[in-house]
Formats: structure tokens, sequence, C-alpha cells
């Protein structure tokens, strides 16, 4: 019997036989049997291809049939789903198409399509095509969720380990003579000198007003004393059904002030009014979050009160969205919220292979049956509930004011891949951007309140993480996200910028951008002369490495060095017939091995600290705003700078951190002075340092904290001690400080004048406060500094250094609340 021999052995016996052959005439026979046999081997193996080509024919009839049956569905349903052939035309039509690979087929447009400076059209035919663009956009999701949880075992139990062998995993510190102080300085400390920022504390120079948790407060200037409290309408409880309560803190929260003295009004922005469940216990989840959590109340000042009583309410103004900032510009108030998209539980959890439909699917059956699902009914159900809340529920209102939606990518950065996961994982509809604008200064109506009806300019956006800049022409809100970097075949942290003219009554889409890394704040972005300015800052990223060695686990490592760069774009204009701001210029590879601690761009100019150990200053030169240069670069400062402000005669103040030079470990606060006079020879000419560890001012990361006289050259900074605990030896320890001081800043010196103390230790370890605390701010009027944090607010003459007047907020409050200091 023939034994059981692999293609190669049966090759070699038959030459082996073939030589014996010519010495033994008789061996003929039993090589042609072997032959034979050889021949049905392979014939065997041949009608098993076949019958496998059979059953893949089967396989592609099948699925061909299931996908012409869900466009069907979709065409019945009114549904419209873009051409997503991925043609050359596409390309150049400037949309974005789905690799073939990925189950949903779906297109969107990109960056550069010139659509997104129009917005979509009014009426039913505009909402329309949003529903189609969102149905797109959350099909992008969806294919990235379906290929990922393909990877999973049944049950979604199991997983694959994901490794490379370059990258994978990677994720992403002599006393001044005392002539007379006349000085006054109560604005606050803008970022643009033509754009008033929304604020806690407001003044026309005879009143201040102060939000103190839910309550507006109106004081005297001169004696201190309370003229006005207005107190929030508070909260609507919304019971279990149980008969409990969904929330039981029933206090909204004011959260800006915008004051314009022309028209004696005064805006009060709050937030806090939506409450966790604003749905039917048993009924659909909303898909946006804060559902009339901001309300916006505006006030008469025309004739004060000064019994106690509340201020003449003319307006009040529901608004979706939590509050993030305003703006005033000409008198015209820009509101600006954001809700976030709940698409886990609309999208995400619903195509979750621990799902009961889904627990006993192969990867095969699961992605055919997740595919049927989110194109016949998940996903145009998102689409249409998302679009039905932008339009405020009733379906009555408009889409004209949500900017078209795109992937903030262009055809250069796509390429000719298709990588679905180009944003945020895919992920483009991760928050809603709302910005209200109306003019303070509306007439009153026949019955003595004023209608304001603000108008509306919105856009959904691929980021919950934002900021927001305004210059007198453009208000940009920046977010953070991903986007895919093809030469490292990775996710790399960018930044998208969405950009709205304020040149007309309602903001108009001025364009979109992104750039690599991440902001730091709104002082990283300027507008100047129609060119948009940006410091970002790409962060270190640590992976985990494949070592060569097999089966041996992989090495968490650095995989790149963290670098910033300072880039130029420009706003497009009608005539370029594209909706991307133009890249001009990039300043790179600054502060290698180093993050951006603070920037400040003063029109042709900007200074930018990093730190890792020690902190450069760079100056930059934008004198040509299409070629900006480093002018200098100050090396070998210890600490770092937080804050940048610019002062008479030259000179740079900076506020932040003292640390060790070799470890960067933060030691204490420290004030620094800079000569700016020649850019490329910048000075450091003076620091200070409060040498204690935990010692803070709120002002390094809240401006409007920030006071400076030019007149009087005086700094008034908020400054925090907190206790250390971890200090043993009781001569180590020191008393705990919350309060102000006063420092003496000429041209080549800074000197400590003076402490305000906002409270005593024993206050602060142990009493009863009300639940708010007042943000640290101060005021200057006719050389008297008003000072107010925590739980009062107190006057002082900056000449002799004397308290004038001390009140407590909390005087007649506490029999309310009883909480800590802090």
């Amino acid at each position: 019997m023939m034994k059981s021999m692999s293609y190669n052995e049966v090759g070699l016996q038959l030459e082996l036989e073939d030589v014996e052959a010519g010495k033994n005439q008789s061996g003929n026979s039993k090589a042609a049997n072997r032959t034979k046999g050889i021949k049905s081997y392979i014939m065997g193996i041949c009608l098993v291809l076949s019958i496998v080509l059979v059953i893949a024919l089967g396989v592609y009839l099948i699925c061909n049939r299931v996908h012409n049956e869900s466009d069907a569905a979709a065409s019945a349903s009114g549904h419209r789903r873009m051409d997503t052939s991925p043609t050359a035309s596409a390309r150049k039509q400037h949309s974005y198409v789905s690799s073939p690979n990925d189950p949903i087929p779906t297109s969107l447009r990109l960056i550069d399509d010139p659509l997104i400076m129009e917005g979509y059209p009014a009426g039913e035919e505009g909402c329309q095509a949003l529903i189609d663009d969102i149905y797109n956009a959350s099909a992008i999701l969806a294919n990235k969720i379906i290929l990922s949880n393909a990877q999973q075992g049944q049950g979604g139990r199991g997983g694959t380990y994901l490794s490379s062998d370059s990258e994978s995993m990677v994720r992403s510190s002599s006393s001044q003579s005392k002539m007379r102080i006349t000085e006054s300085s109560f604005d606050a400390n803008n970022q643009e000198t033509d754009v008033d920022e929304a604020d806690i504390m407001k003044s026309d120079s005879k009143h201040v007003f102060t939000a103190y948790g839910d309550m507006l407060v109106v004081w005297d200037v001169k004696s201190g004393l309370e003229m006005s409290l207005t107190k929030l309408p508070k909260r609507n409880v919304l019971s279990w059904p149980d008969g409990g309560y969904c929330d039981h803190d029933r206090k909204a929260r004011i959260t800006g002030l915008l004051l314009d003295a022309a028209s004696k009004r005064l805006v009060v922005i709050a937030s806090g009014y939506s409450h966790r469940y604003r749905y039917d216990y048993d009924g659909p989840k909303p898909v946006l979050g804060g559902i009339d959590d901001t309300r916006v109340f505006l006030y008469d000042l025309s004739s004060l009160p000064d019994d106690g009583s509340e201020l003449p309410l003319l307006s009040t103004e529901k608004m979706n969205g939590v509050y993030k900032s305003a703006r005033m510009v000409d008198g015209v108030a820009h509101v600006v919220r954001m809700s976030t998209i709940n698409h886990y539980e609309h999208i995400s959890s619903r195509l979750s292979r621990q799902r009961r439909e889904y627990s006993s699917d192969t990867r095969e059956i699961y992605i055919a049956h997740a595919k049927s699902n989110a194109e016949q009914w998940l996903l145009r159900g998102f689409a249409k509930q998302l679009t039905e809340e932008l339009r405020g529920g009733s379906g009555s209102g408009d889409c004209s004011a949500v900017t078209r939606l795109a992937l903030y990518v262009s055809g250069d950065d796509l390429g000719d891949g298709y990588p679905s996961s180009v944003i945020s994982n895919g992920n483009i509809i991760q928050s809603y951007v709302q910005i209200s604008s109306f003019p303070i200064a509306t007439p009153k109506n026949e019955k003595g309140s004023v209608d304001l009806n603000p108008s509306l300019s919105s856009s959904i956006f691929p980021s919950t993480n934002i900021e927001v800049y305004s210059s007198k022409n453009v208000l940009v809100v920046a977010g953070r996200g991903y986007h895919y970097a093809r030469g490292r075949r990775t996710f790399a942290e960018s930044t998208y910028f969405l950009s709205f003219r304020l040149d007309a009554s309602s903001p108009s889409p001025a364009g979109l951008a992104n750039s690599p890394g991440y902001l730091l704040n709104q002082f990283a972005m300027d507008e100047y002369e129609g060119y948009f300015r940006v410091a970002t800052t790409e962060r270190a990223k640590w992976g985990c490495i494949k070592s060569p060695r097999r089966n041996s686990p992989c090495r968490w490592k650095m995989v790149s060095d963290s670098k910033s760069r300072l880039s130029v774009f420009k706003f497009p204009s009608t005539a370029t017939g594209t909706g991307k701001m133009e890249l001009i210029k990039v300043v790179d590879n600054l502060g290698v091995r180093e993050e951006i601690k603070s920037v400040r761009f003063f029109d042709t100019k900007a200074f930018l600290v990093t730190f890792r150990t020690t902190d450069p200053l760079y100056s930059i030169d934008l004198t040509n705003p299409e070629y900006p240069t480093i002018a200098d670069e100050l090396k070998n400062i210890s600490g770092y700078s937080s804050y940048l402000h610019p002062v008479p005669n030259g000179r740079l103040l900076a506020i932040g951190k003292e640390a060790n030079e070799t470890t960067g470990e933060v030691s204490g606060f420290q004030i620094t002075l800079f000569n700016i006079t020649n850019l490329q020879d910048v000075q450091l000419l003076q620091r200070h340092t409060i040498q204690e560890k935990w010692a803070s001012s709120s002002a390094e990361s809240d401006h409007l904290a920030f006071r400076y006289l030019p007149e009087s050259q005086l700094l008034i900074l908020p400054i925090s001690i907190r206790y250390d605990y971890w200090r043993t030896r009781e001569e180590e320890k020191i008393e705990p400080f919350d309060g102000f001081q006063v420092f003496s800043v000429t041209d080549d010196n800074i000197e400590p004048r003076f402490n305000i103390s906002m409270t005593t230790p024993s206050e602060m370890k142990s009493g009863c406060w009300y639940s708010a605390y007042l943000p640290a701010r101060s005021m200057v009027f006719d050389g008297n500094v008003t000072v107010a944090k925590g739980h009062g607010y107190s006057s002082y003459d900056l000449t002799t250094e004397t308290l004038r007047w001390r009140h407590n907020l909390d005087f007649n409050l506490r029999g309310e609340q009883c909480s800590n200091y802090w």
C-alpha cells in the first residue's frame, strides 16, 4: 500500500526509481502505479478549491443583496446618501469617501469645501441636508466601532493585542516715596483692548456689581455699603418616580457679567438650570446635553436701589448649552455655550457585541448584522433626533444657523488613503457650539420690558475641550482632538479652530483650520490684520514598543519628545472659494523637550515661554506677517512664567513658579521683569520670589485677577499660601494666608509694599461659610484699592496702606448654609 507523502517527497522518490529502472526493468509497473496516485492527489486538491470558490461566490451574492436592500430602505425613508465611489472627482469636490473595507459606505465634505462658508439653506431643505450630513458623520463613527468590536470575541470578551515594530498604543513652574496715589483702574484685564470679556465683577466707577454664587451684590465704591441684593430664581426640582429628587442643590450660579455703561444695563449670565434628567424616566434620552442650562438676565441700572432690594429686570432668555465664555464688542453681547453630544448611548452602546442580539455572532456575521442595523434605523434615527433637538425640539426651528458639517482636514491632509479615524477616533460629532448675539441697548417694548431675540450661530464640533478667543473682527472657538499622522501611522494631538466674523448683527462662518499640538489657553491665539496666529505644543508621546524577541512583552518608552510651534494662518475670503484657513508659515521646533507655559501676542511681536527644568523666553518678530522669525532666546532662567503682561517703557512683567534648575521641582512663586525694548536682545532685569513651595496666585491661570497700575507703577496680586501638612517639625510649619499683596514695580526693580489679608488662619481652618466662593478680583478708585476674594471685600488706601472698610458677604447668610472656607 502506498504511504502518504508530500509533493517534494513524491518527486524525490520518482527520481530514485528512474535511476533504479535502468538497473532493474522489473520496477516499471510499480513506478507507473505511483505516478497514477500523484495524479489522483492533484485532482482532489482541485476539487476542494472549486468547492471553496462556489461558497465564496454565494457569500458575496448574499452580502450584495443585503446591501441593496438597505439602500432601498434608505431611499424609501427619504434619506439621501452621498455618492461614495472613491473617484478622483470626489477628491476634487472636497469630499471624503470611506474605505472599501468600511462596512457602511459614507461621504462627507472636507475643510476646503466652499459650502462651509454658506451654511445650510433655510427651511426644510436645509434641515434635511443637515440630517444627511449627521448620518454620514455618524456612519464614520459607526464604522470605527463595528470594526473595533469585530476584533473581540463573541459576547464582547477577549480581544486582540495591538502592537507595532516602531510605535504602538501611543498616548498621549528700598521702598518708594509715598506720594499721594489718585489713579483709577477698574475695567477688566481684557486680552484685547477693544473687546470686553465677561467677568464676575464689574464697575461703572460709582458702584461695584459682583456675582456671588446665585446672588448679584451691588455696593457703593466709597463706603462699601450694600445697595442691592438680587437672588436668581431657583431651578425647578424634578422628581424621581419613587418620589425622591434628582438634584437637591437647587441654586444656579452666576458665571459672567457684561456691563454696558452707555446704555446703563447689566447682562447677567447664569448656569446650572438644566437637570441631570431632562427626559421622562422611561422615555428616550436626549442627544444634546445642557438643555436650558444657561439663562441670560438683563437688568436696568438707570435708577439703582439703595435699600437692599433687587435690580429692575428687563428681560430673561433661556439658552441651551453649558456656558463657556462671553464677549461684548461695540455694545453687542456674544454668549458662547457648548452642548455635549451623547453618541455613546445612541450609537456606541447599541453596536456593542455584549448586547444579546450580537452575543452569538461570529466576526463576519456581526459586521453584517451591525451594518444592517446601523443603516436601516440606528444612524437615521440618531440624525433625525439630533436635528430635532438642534431646532429646539418643536420641529419649527430653522437649520440655517448651523455651519455646514465637515471633517477638519483638507484633501492634502487626507492624501490618497481612507483613514476612517481621521478625526478623534472617527468621531467628529462630539459637541454642539452655539453663539447667541444681541445688542445690549435693545429698546424697550410697550410693556417696558426688552425682547432680546438673540441671533444664533452654531456648529457641530469635534471636541468638548474648548477655548474661546475674540478680537473686534472675529470670534474663534478652539478645541482639542486628534488627527491621523500619515508619516508616523499614529494619532497625533491636534487643535481644531472654528471662526466667526463679527462684522454683522449675527456672526457668520469665517473659516476652519487645524494645527498640530494643543493650546495652552486663549492667549495662545491672536488675530491681527486678517492673519490668525496660534502657538501650540505637541507633548511627548509614550508607547509600548514591541520587543524584537519572540514572545517578549513590549517596553514602555518615549516615542517622541515634546516640541512647540507658532503657526500663521490667513482667513479665507469669498473669492478664494474655500472654507479653509490658509497656513502661511510655521516657526517650528520651539522648546524641544519642553512645553509652552505662557504666550502673549502684541501686534507685530510675540513672546513665548517653554519649560522643563528651566525657562527659555522666546521673542518672535511678526513685522512681516507671512514670515515670522525668532529674534532672540533668553535661556537658563529658573522656574517658568505662567502669565505675561506688558508695562510701559518697553518692559514685560511675568508671574509664575520658581523651580529647581536641575529637577524642575516647584519651590515657590516668582515675579520677573524683562526689558523687551530691543527684540533681538531681551534682558532679565529683576526677580522677586516668595520662597514657599505652597505659595501661588490665581492670576497665574486667571488673567482677570491681575491688576497693574501704569501711572503708580503698582502691581496688585492675589496670593495664597496653603497649609503644608507634610512638614514634620513645628518650626518648619507656616500659617496659611489668603489675600492680596501689593508690589512696587519700577523700570528695573520689584519690591513688596504691603499685604492685605481677607481672613484669619483660624477662620480658614474652622467656620461656617456660604456655599459660594468669590474668585480674587481687585479694582482701584482714586487711589483706593477694593479687593474681593473668598467671602468678603474690603478697601485700602494705597498711599497710607491702611484699611478703609471691610464687609463680609456672609453676614446675613450664616443661617442658610454652612460650608468650609474654600
